[in-house]
């Protein structure tokens, strides 16, 4: 059995490798320190690298708050830790490198983390400050020469509004000719005026047709029908209901109609179709067609009783025939 071996001193590598974590600093005072994390090594928790404890245990340092610093990294192993030492906040990152058992350690005080943090959010904060003073003169400046013209649009919101409440009968438009933003605003402004106002009109005649028939059906007169046609989906949908109600209720009354005209004529075979109905249509059309058959059942126990007389009528004939010839017999009888 043989064993071939080279070897090579890394010495002076390692030590070039403390020296360069040693100088490595973060921002001011910062640094890095490596520990030793091999639990099973009776330097566990020793200080393999640092400024100023190489070669000394950390396990027993602790903050003023009782944590104890070192052994929590050793713990995690991976990870950050935040706390109190010479009364300020220290900000830790550490990551375990498990083939040397080295747990390489990188601290520093959290304010310097974030000084050069404040200095751009300061630097920002005035940015804003001045940005925001030099809009806000701007805008004073374009509201000062533009308030003739937003007064101009004012008032043409105004007018329209009035017409739209019924507080007037007429709109008066902005009256705006520039090419600037605000005569562009206030042309799409008229058009859109014209636009509503028409479509206003439209719904106001419908809707003066809408009461006019109405009133029709309210004395009783359901051959009226609304005729306008208008732009505006909803108004049609109730045109459309109002007319096919219209038509329902004028259909059901001629059906009603029609069948009293036949029990008139003493025709109570047909009834009215109860099919699609509700309500008052329904208790109308149930309310004739009980009519017809009460009249039925009346004419039907009519004709049995008419029956029963005829009956009688001709059981009596035959009587008063009998007792006419006993009376001629007896009247014979007598003479003789």
């Amino acid at each position: 059995i043989a064993i071939a071996f080279i070897g090579s001193d890394i010495s002076s590598d390692l030590n070039d490798l403390m020296q360069t974590i040693k100088n490595r600093v973060i921002g001011e005072s910062g640094y890095y320190y490596i520990l030793n994390s091999n639990i099973n090594d009776k330097k566990y928790g020793e200080f393999i690298s640092h400024p100023t404890l190489s070669k000394k245990s950390g396990l027993d340092i602790s903050d003023k708050n009782g944590v104890y610093i070192i052994k929590e990294i050793l713990n995690k192993r991976n990870g950050d830790l935040t706390y109190i030492w010479n009364d300020e906040e220290k900000f830790t990152v550490f990551e375990n490198f498990d083939e040397w058992n080295w747990l390489l350690v990188g601290g520093v005080n959290s304010n310097e983390i974030f000084k050069d943090a404040n200095k751009l959010m300061y630097l920002i904060i005035t940015l804003s400050i001045i940005t925001l003073v030099v809009i806000s003169i701007s805008i004073f400046i374009t509201l000062t020469i533009s308030l003739k013209s937003l007064k101009r649009i004012k008032d043409g919101l105004l007018s329209f509004f009035r017409y739209l409440n019924k507080e007037s009968n007429s709109i008066e438009k902005i009256a705006i000719d520039s090419e600037d933003e605000f005569g562009i605003m206030a042309k799409q402004i008229n058009e859109n005026i014209e636009k509503a106002k028409k479509a206003t009109d439209e719904d106001r005649k419908l809707i003066d047709e809408t009461v006019a028939v109405l009133s029709e059906f309210e004395h009783g007169d359901l051959c009226q029908r609304i005729n306008i046609e208008v732009s505006n989906p909803a108004l049609m949908e109730l045109k459309n209901v109002l007319n096919r109600m219209a038509n329902n209720l004028e259909s059901n009354i001629e059906n009603v109609l029609n069948v009293l005209e036949q029990y008139s004529n003493y025709n109570y075979l047909n009834k009215i179709s109860t099919k699609n109905l509700k309500e008052h249509l329904l208790k109308l059309a149930n309310g004739v067609n009980t009519l017809g058959d009460s009249i039925t059942k009346m004419l039907i126990e009519n004709k049995s009783i008419g029956l029963k007389l005829d009956e009688s009528s001709n059981i009596l004939l035959k009587n008063v025939d009998k007792l006419n010839i006993s009376s001629n017999e007896a009247a014979a009888s007598l003479e003789e």
